[in-house]
């Protein structure tokens, strides 16, 4: 039986939703420059968000069998210490990372990621 009670349940931590999760995402989008912050990827960002709802963009990926094709992609918020080691869901955890960073960097802590190989 585990007895550590300094550990807390990721079941019993609670959520973060609507207003309060706009604010969070448009203060750290803004510290990011609405950019990933591992390649520099930008998304489109319409006049007058309010970080009611994730940004958007397109991005030119390899196809399979050759060629390119045209992939919808999200800026993400990204913990910088892992929520499933602890970290908390506040803003100088956060940081913006397209999906390709996001994916790469996985759940390690890294304060400073930046995606090897360069641009998307």
């Amino acid at each position: 039986m585990n007895t550590n009670t300094s550990i807390t349940s990721m079941a019993h931590r609670p959520r973060i939703r609507g207003k309060h999760l706009a604010r969070i995402r448009l203060a750290v989008f803004r510290r990011c420059r609405y950019r990933c912050i591992g390649c520099g990827w930008k998304p489109d960002r319409p006049k007058g968000y309010d970080g009611s709802y994730a940004l958007f963009g397109h991005v030119e990926r390899p196809a399979p069998g050759g060629g390119t094709r045209t992939v919808l992609w999200t800026l993400l918020l990204d913990h910088k210490i892992p929520y499933s080691a602890g970290g908390a869901f506040e803003e100088a955890n956060l940081q913006a990372l397209c999906p390709l960073c996001s994916n790469q960097k996985g759940a390690k802590i890294n304060y400073r990621f930046k995606r090897k190989g360069g641009n998307s």
